[in-house]
Formats: C-alpha cells, structure tokens, sequence
C-alpha cells in the first residue's frame, strides 16, 4: 500500500501490530530504519493488517511520522552532507526548519530525523546487519582500522598483508565500493607490521608505469584506481602542487597482476 511519505519502520511495525522483523522480511528493499525519503513510499504488509494500519496512519500527524531531534550545525556542514547521514531530504530539511535557500551557519540549530527506537531493535537494517558481520569470528585475531583519506580497500588490505576481496567480504560490501572516512573497517587475522614498513620502495613484482592525468582526476581517485595510496604516488613523484593538471604525467609502479583481476 501507498503510505505518501517517509515513515519510521519501527513505527510502522507497531500500527501494523506486526514485529519490525516481520515488517523488514515482508519489505527487503528496507535497509534503514525509515522507508526512503525520497520513495517510493509503498509497503508490503500482511493482508489482515491493512485496515488495521490505514486507519492508525490516517490519525497520525505527518510531524509524527519520524522522531526530530536539534542538530548543531558544524564549521563545513551543508544542508546535502547532512541530509545524507541522517537518511533524508534537503527538501524536507528545509521544510521543517523553514530554511528560503540552501545557506546554513555554523552554531544555529536543525531539526532533523532520527530513529525512533534504538538502533539494534531494527536488526534486519543494512547498518546492523553489517555489525553483526563484523563481530562474528575470532575476536583475538581481530583488529579496526579506521579509514582516512585516500584509503582504499586495496591499500588497507595490502597494509595488514590480507586479501582485499576477504576485506570486503568480513564487512558486508562489495570490493568496488568507496570507503567513507572514518568508516570503520573489521581485519582478521592482519599482519603485525607499521604503516611505514608498507609504503616503501616499489615491490620487485610491479611494472613501472607512466600516467596521463586526466580531467577530473585527483590523487585519491588514481590511487583507488590502480590500488595504490596516495603516499606512494607522492613519493614516487615529486608534486610542486597539490593540484593535478590535465595532461600530467606521473610515475606508478602496479601489480599488473592484480590489475586484470578486477
């Protein structure tokens, strides 16, 4: 059925007077704990729930629909980074906080959604699926990286000296997916060995390669391409800039190996 607009699941489960276990295996396209904000707002429910349901959703105001917290806006926040960590809309940012245009100032406050229950009570939502993926294992042979810039699953797991489809696999996605900073990362069975024992010379089994920088390009995304850092294309070359230009040319050693196997 048709629900017009963004509602909390665990809210939903209760209307329905449903669990939200049952609600997430009825509707597996869910993976928060709100339907999407920008839709489509449709959910499957168990047919003897429906009127049930209508009725519970026809006198809830559509304020209620989600729970609202204050939110302190940050020096660098914009209204689209913060729509995006908390699942929802710019449009309905600016809505509900009666917000003419897009500009935000650091130390005002925002209203903004957030879960109505804690989050492990939406256990089916990619978030905490993901977890439990995380803590499953040896927890002795376990170790967290964090991730910073210019990070990649290649050169994580090329640090810790593991494989960077096992990587992907230990943490519930998929070996092309780009990382978030500060995303944190599950290692089993890692290496004992620094950072800096890693981003040294050129390993004897690399090619030495000359690359034409192109438009659009930066460190972060040549090294994700060629599963390289960005310390060792910096140490490879010598930068005058911290701005690439078109048409550059610059040195990486890559495993060419590992390359066809993408």
């Amino acid at each position: 059925m048709d629900i017009g607009s963004q509602l909390d699941l665990a809210l939903a489960a209760e209307m329905a007077g449903i669990t939200i276990e049952e609600l997430y295996r009825l509707n597996p396209g869910f993976n928060r704990w709100a339907t999407a904000p920008g839709g489509p707002h449709r959910l499957n429910l168990p047919l003897e729930r429906v009127e049930a349901f209508k009725a519970a959703l026809a006198g809830l105001p559509d304020e209620q629909r989600l729970t609202w917290k204050r939110y302190r806006i940050r020096n660098g926040d914009t209204l689209g980074g913060i729509a995006a960590r908390h699942h929802t809309t710019v449009a309905l940012l600016k809505e509900v906080n009666k917000i003419p245009g897009n500009a935000i100032r650091a130390g005002k406050h925002l209203l903004i959604p957030i879960a109505a229950k804690n989050l492990k009570q939406y256990a089916l939502s990619a978030p905490q699926r993901q977890k439990r993926l995380q803590e499953q294992g040896d927890t002795g042979n376990k170790r967290i990286h964090t991730v910073r810039g210019g990070d990649s699953l290649w050169s994580i797991a090329r640090r810790y000296a593991v494989n960077h489809k096992a990587l992907a696999r230990w943490n519930g996605i998929a070996p092309g997916d780009t990382l978030r900073i500060g995303q944190r990362l599950v290692v089993r069975g890692a290496a004992q060995q620094p950072a800096a024992a890693i981003a040294t010379a050129p390993a004897q089994s690399r090619t030495r390669l000359r690359y034409t920088v192109r438009r659009g390009d930066s460190l972060a995304r040549i090294a994700e391409r060629f599963k390289v850092t960005v310390n060792e294309l910096r140490q490879w070359n010598d930068f005058n800039s911290k701005y690439l230009q078109p048409g550059q040319v610059i040195r990486l050693y890559v495993d060419v190996t590992e390359q066809a196997s993408l």
